[in-house]
This record gives C-alpha cells, sequence and structure tokens, in this order.
C-alpha cells in the first residue's frame, strides 16, 4: 500500500521550523554575548577545541562587531598554539583582506598571517605573501612599515643575513617593537661572533695526536678512548712484530690503523654536527621567543 503523501501545508510548516531553529543561536537561555564569556573559560581550561567551536559560533550569531573581530583574532591564536598554523594563516589573512576592519586590526592580522606561515615552515608563501600583504596593507600607516621591516629583519637573523637583519626597526612608534628589534639584533651579533667548530682543525689535530680533535670539539671522553685505544694498539703492535709474531702482528697493525682513521673521521664529522646543532637550537629558540 503506497504511503500517504503529506499534505502541502504540514511540509511548510516543517520547512519555516527548520529555518527559524537554524537561524537563531545554538545557545538557549542565555545571550549570545555569554558564549564568548564561556570561549574566555575554555581557554582559560586549556579546552582549545571546544573553545574554537564556542567562537565560531559567537563570530556566526553575534551583532558586535568589535567584539567579533577578537574573536577572530582569538580563533587564529588558538590555531597557533595547536600548532595547526595553516588555519591560524586563512584566519589572520582574511582578517588582513577584509576592507571592512580598521587600518590597524588589518595591519596586526598581516603580522600574525606571516608569524603563521613562518612558524608552518613555509618560506615560499612567507615571501609571497609578504610582497601581497605590502600591497593590500603597506599604505595604512606607518606603523604598518614597521612591522614589515621587523618581519624581514627577524627573516634576516633566521637566515643568518646581516643585510635583512639591518632592516629591524629600533626607532618605531611601538616600544615593545623597537625593544624586540633590539633582542633580535643582539641575538644575531651574538650568534654571528660565536666561534663555530672547524671540522679541518678538527682533522688536523686527531691526525697528529689521535683524540685531539674530540678534545677539541669538547668530547673529552670520545678523546681520551681515542688516544689510548691508538696508542696501546701501536704498542701492542710493536710487541708482536718484536716478538717475530707477524700474523698477530699485521692483524693488530691493520685494526689499530682503521681506528686511528676512524677517529680522524668521526673528529671532523662530529665539528660539523656540533655546528649544526648550535645553529638549530638558535634558530628554535629564536622562533620560541
Amino acid at each position: 500500500m503506497p504511503a500517504t503523501k503529506l499534505p502541502i501545508w504540514i511540509s511548510l510548516s516543517c520547512l519555516i521550523l527548520l529555518s527559524l531553529t537554524l537561524g537563531s543561536p545554538p545557545c538557549q537561555g542565555h545571550d549570545i554575548e555569554d558564549e564568548y564569556a564561556f570561549a574566555s573559560h575554555l581557554i582559560a581550561t586549556k579546552d582549545y577545541n571546544e573553545a574554537l567551536l564556542s567562537l565560531r559560533r559567537y563570530t556566526l550569531f553575534s551583532d558586535n562587531e568589535p567584539q567579533v573581530t577578537k574573536a577572530r583574532f582569538v580563533a587564529g591564536s588558538i590555531y597557533d598554539i595547536l600548532k595547526r598554523h595553516d588555519r591560524a594563516t586563512v584566519c589572520f589573512l582574511e582578517l588582513a583582506n577584509d576592507p571592512a576592519q580598521q587600518p590597524n586590526y588589518r595591519e596586526h592580522a598581516a603580522f600574525m598571517a606571516l608569524q603563521s606561515m613562518f612558524q608552518d615552515k613555509d618560506l615560499a608563501s612567507f615571501h609571497i605573501q609578504l610582497d601581497a600583504l605590502n600591497d593590500t596593507v603597506g599604505h595604512l600607516s606607518v606603523q604598518g612599515e614597521s612591522y614589515r621591516r621587523y618581519l624581514k629583519g627577524f627573516l634576516g637573523v633566521y637566515a643568518g643575513s646581516r643585510e635583512l637583519t639591518a632592516m629591524l626597526p629600533t626607532e618605531s612608534e611601538n616600544p615593545d617593537l623597537n625593544n624586540h628589534s633590539q633582542k633580535l639584533k643582539d641575538q644575531f651579533e651574538f650568534w654571528d661572533s660565536h666561534p663555530e667548530k672547524s671540522p679541518a682543525v678538527a682533522g688536523v689535530l686527531s691526525t697528529l695526536i689521535p683524540g685531539a680533535g674530540q678534545f677539541y670539539n669538547g668530547r673529552y671522553w670520545d678523546g681520551g678512548v681515542a688516544l689510548g685505544v691508538v696508542l696501546g694498539g701501536s704498542y701492542w703492535t710493536y710487541d708482536l712484530f718484536d716478538r717475530g709474531d707477524d700474523s698477530w702482528g699485521w692483524t693488530v697493525g691493520v685494526i689499530t690503523g682503521l681506528l686511528y682513521f676512524g677517529q680522524i673521521r668521526n673528529a671532523v664529522i662530529d665539528a660539523v654536527k656540533i655546528n649544526e646543532g648550535n645553529e638549530l637550537e638558535f634558530k628554535q629558540n629564536l622562533v620560541n621567543d
């Protein structure tokens, strides 16, 4: 038996009821502005995913435009905390490219977007967007120019470019930007003057005196072991030949020779790894700061 069709007025009533339900704020029993306070509470308890949902509801249903803008900034910052830098970049770029926003908000959003791109290690997009945002918000204020100089200088410190580092602003209208720029310059000068381990020197030292290259690298235990093994093996080889045991003499001699060349190789490799490790630590601290 075929199903009875619903009268058309019932279908229309259901559709209207559904539309009203979807169009009304999802929080019942309190004003939509309470949703922002609830999101703040969730952030304080580090429930970031729920906070994002609450902020999303607030931006959809609130008519308080200044607070909505703030909520969008907060959402982008939460994405950065969660290391979802691609999503943070999208949030901030939407604000930076929104002509309805105040100039200072757009500039700050552009700054935050580039910072998120940098943390996402998307340096190609960083360069492209830096130029694009310069065209979009570059004319808005003098402070915006200071932000862009800061970003280029920051990239210079990260890449080891003294030319870009010189662009860091230390006389802008923003004292916080000045202080942080000076801190970055100091960090760059310290790193630039920080003595690196020379792989060539480590190799030569280990060639002249076994283990000396490891001592140069600060690996004192490794240097002591290398010195003891090579000297001990050399003496044992001499003693075996002196007693006429040529078979064992050649065996121990070859092994000692391999260990001798091995400790030279290790000294060179360790010098390279130490330099790379120090550079990585410097860059990681730079990004964290």
